[in-house]
């Protein structure tokens, strides 16, 4: 399903027959933000069953001001969302200031400084936040627009905002989804000019990281630079593949070409689709769905 309204552009919609209006009050709404896209996703915690998901696109935004602009224009046009009565409301930013450290290392008024240590951070424009990990013993400390936080406080005076990256439900639903291996494993995301390698070893965080695009080439490049980094074989390491990506997709077949042990990864397992999800690429969006094990 494809819409288009003013500056952005609805690309994929999937909504559950099972969907009941009046139960907002027990749903969990996620909305997932980056400069690029955006992402709503509607989840029955009580059946642990996902009941809708919408994937927007847009381009040419270059401020946060723009951004929350085309987030207005969505919201003004969309019922669901104008309603304020959720049981909890997660929000996951897409962006790049993001670092792990060891839970052992981790103090909490050290979170300016760890973060700095990996990217320039203005704290005029910013927030610093950070999410303890459930399933391995490491700290994602992140950064978050100002301006668009303020504006969802304002949309939603009365609830209870929780903040978190889409690298930590990555991770989370990397480690949780039943086709992680025991040994070590390369998690590969993939969305247009943004690459998110993780690596595992059992629930052991070996690496995480986010490489951009700039040209096709960038994609085996990066992938082959992790594998060499952790001295892991390209023929036998099991490397699964999420995100935008075909299996006719150019990245992936040369990816191929340099490693063998190569597959792409389904929906999260732990959570439950009507068959209107059968729509979607399995290997799709799963940084959205796994936001239901952050809490």
């Amino acid at each position: 399903m494809e819409a288009s309204i003013e500056n952005f552009k609805l690309i994929h919609k999937a909504k559950d027959d099972k969907f009941d209006v009046e139960q907002l009050q027990n749903y969990n709404l996620t909305l997932q933000i980056g400069f690029r896209d955006f992402q709503l996703c509607i989840f029955d915690t009580k059946n642990m069953r996902c009941l809708l998901l919408e994937a927007y696109v847009f381009d040419n935004v270059t401020s946060p001001a723009e951004l929350v602009n085309i987030l207005e224009n969505i919201w003004e046009n969309h019922h669901l969302l104008l309603a304020g009565f959720w049981n909890t409301i997660k929000i996951s930013f897409k962006n790049s200031k993001f670092t792990q450290v060891p839970l052992a290392l981790f103090e909490k008024d050290a979170q300016v400084e760890y973060l700095s240590l990996n990217c320039h951070l203005d704290l005029n424009q910013e927030e610093v936040f950070y999410y303890q990990h459930l399933q391995c013993d490491t700290v994602t400390v992140f950064a978050a627009d100002h301006q668009v936080l303020s504006w969802l406080k304002n949309t939603y005076p009365i609830a209870k905002l929780q903040i978190i990256h889409h690298t930590s439900s990555l991770l989370e639903g990397f480690l949780k989804h039943d086709d992680h291996a025991m040994g070590k494993t390369v998690h590969v995301y993939f969305q247009e000019k943004d690459l998110t390698v993780v690596a595992t070893d059992n629930k052991r965080l070996l690496f995480i990281n986010k490489f951009k695009i700039a040209r096709e080439a960038d994609f085996v490049k990066y992938v082959l630079l992790v594998l060499q980094q952790l001295a892991l074989d390209q023929f036998t390491t099991k490397v699964i593949i999420r995100g935008h990506l075909t299996p006719q997709s150019d990245q992936f077949l040369d990816l191929h070409k340099f490693v063998k042990n190569l597959s792409f990864g389904g929906r999260p397992s732990f959570l439950k689709y009507g068959f209107v999800f059968d729509e979607l690429p399995e290997y799709q969006y799963f940084d959205v769905y796994s936001t239901y094990l952050c809490d």
